[in-house]
């Protein structure tokens, strides 16, 4: 079994009022992040994503807190690393229970 390029995908975030796009991966990119493996909206403007290494393993969760001034998407603050799985034998995922909490 190889993956394939078809088992990537880029988040971006739209702002609807303005139509501003913004790329969430190129934001990780410059913290040596490799691939998105998922998203999950925590509220109004932070996003948890996890990050897959090399071998496509998500072992890292970093937040991201968005900001949109004057029309532009951005971050409001650097991404933050939240949590590092070492151990391959284990990965991270992320999801929202019923209460939302």
């Amino acid at each position: 079994y190889t993956v394939g390029e078809g088992e990537r995908f880029r988040p971006y975030v739209r702002d609807v009022a303005s139509g501003a796009v913004f790329a969430l991966g190129a934001a990780l990119a410059a913290e040596g992040a490799l691939s998105v493996a998922a998203v999950e909206w925590a509220g109004s403007n932070v996003l948890y994503l996890a990050v897959a290494d090399a071998k496509l393993r998500p072992c890292e969760v970093w937040r991201m807190a968005l900001s949109c001034e004057r029309g532009v998407v951005g971050l409001a603050a650097a991404p933050e690393l939240v949590l590092r799985e070492d151990d391959e034998a284990f990965f991270v995922g992320l999801g929202r229970t019923k209460d939302a909490r």
